[in-house]
């Protein structure tokens, strides 16, 4: 709704939909874009803000480190 409401069409929502996992990433590009930010500054916030699932996934299952051979003793 916020994305329709800054003008974006129909399209640009289901694309960052698509390809953000965090809502809270949608937001901040939204936030970033809609105020005559650049592309790059988007991504880069929207990429810090997904990065943060990296630690609290594997912190959540430290075995899988293990099993993706990326943690070595």
């Amino acid at each position: 709704m916020r994305a329709r409401a800054q003008g974006w069409g129909w399209l640009a929502p289901i694309a960052m939909s698509a390809t953000t996992f965090a809502g809270s990433a949608q937001f901040a590009a939204l936030s970033v874009l809609g105020a005559g930010g650049t592309v790059a500054a988007a991504v880069a916030a929207a990429l810090l803000l997904n990065a943060r699932y990296g630690p609290i996934g594997s912190s959540s299952d430290p075995p899988a480190l293990l099993r993706f051979n990326l943690l070595r003793a």
